[in-house]
């Protein structure tokens, strides 16, 4: 098409026109498709089957249906949480987003969740939001093989003989930590049990050479990883946050350290790195049952699985356990008094696994 212009030549505005229909025609699609995306997998299914536990669809928050859970739980998820315990029982499905999540509150339904076959309950579905953490072929994200094996090495680091060995090295830990309190103040408990945990967990996962070493990166890095970790992330596990980004640099920045601590183990084998007891060393060893040997990335994984599973359930143990015991002075009594009958011929004396 050509416009007549005064005093001008004429102005062709047919590529013009072409432009802005299919520039309509592209957002029309992104519209349809968006939409298309929204309702069949962003929308939850608000129902299960005919056994299934009641589905918490509405919210004190909001009035919105779905939308307030959401709300809700991204406020306080402890809150809502004990709210439905308390409207609907033990066990309740809460919609989000294109996820429905199945709550078991207390022992007795939690019983089927540790029972039941992967073929009922599927590990790799529900902790899949871990891979961009632990990292590709590792623990959830592995073949069912290569998982046995890997579950294999945990657990022969963490048989008994090998913790009865980790006992001197808890109690160095402790002891140093312990003289930087000084003789009187307040902290909190829950901050300070979770830095003594790191501090043993890398003298017994990474070993000497980590420790006394690298440790000041390694918990840098491992508090970016675990902050990381948002509601979010179990709905959309590489979305674009700042916080994601930090969890992702940080788990290739760990991977970059331990290849190079591996590399210089087995570069120079004569050398003392450690005493042989940590579980890098045998993260280190692994081999598949095809014969294939463990990569550098996934002993990294795996010692990342490891601190995870370790450092939340010690250091909230270990916090709990303190604050019964100062709440409660006749228990405070009897442990001092068992220590006491323990160590009061020597006051110093090295910690004994029997004792």
């Amino acid at each position: 098409m050509t416009l007549p212009t005064s005093g001008a030549a004429p102005i062709n505005v047919g590529g013009l026109v072409g432009g802005s229909d299919s520039m309509l025609v592209g957002l029309t699609c992104l519209s349809v498709l968006s939409l298309l995306y929204a309702f069949f997998v962003l929308r939850p299914r608000t129902k299960g089957g005919s056994s299934a536990p009641p589905t918490v669809t509405k919210s004190p928050v909001s009035g919105l249906p779905v939308v307030g859970t959401i709300v809700e739980f991204g406020k306080s998820p402890v809150k809502m949480v004990q709210r439905c315990y308390e409207e609907y029982g033990p066990v309740f499905t809460v919609p989000f987003f294109h996820k429905r999540l199945t709550f078991l509150i207390g022992p007795e339904a939690q019983e089927p969740f540790f029972k039941a076959p992967d073929e009922v309950l599927s590990q790799d579905e529900v902790y899949g939001f871990m891979k961009p953490v632990f990292g590709p072929g590792v623990v959830y994200d592995a073949s069912k093989k290569n998982r046995q094996v890997q579950f294999q090495s945990m657990a022969h680091g963490l048989r008994t003989s090998r913790l009865k060995g980790y006992t001197a090295k808890i109690e160095k830990e402790t002891r140093q930590y312990l003289e930087t309190w000084g003789e009187s103040g307040e902290l909190d408990l829950f901050h300070a049990l979770s830095e003594l945990t790191i501090l043993t967990s890398s003298r017994c996962l990474h070993g000497d050479d980590v420790r006394e070493n690298l440790f000041k990166e390694v918990s840098q890095l491992y508090h970016d990883l675990d902050h990381g970790l948002t509601p979010l992330t179990v709905f959309f596990p590489n979305a674009p946050t700042a916080a994601h980004k930090k969890r992702n640099e940080a788990r290739a920045k760990m991977v970059e350290l331990f290849g190079k601590v591996i590399k210089n183990r087995r570069d120079h084998p004569d050398v003392k790195h450690s005493d042989g007891t940590d579980i890098l060393s045998i993260f280190m060893d692994v081999k598949y049952k095809d014969g294939s040997p463990i990569t550098d990335e996934q002993v990294t994984g795996l010692l990342i699985a490891l601190l995870f599973a370790g450092q939340h359930t010690s250091c909230i143990t270990s916090t709990w356990t303190s604050l019964f015991i100062l709440n409660n002075p006749e228990i405070m009594k009897r442990i001092v008094s068992e220590q006491m009958d323990i160590f009061d011929s020597e006051p110093d004396a090295a910690v004994d696994y029997k004792k």
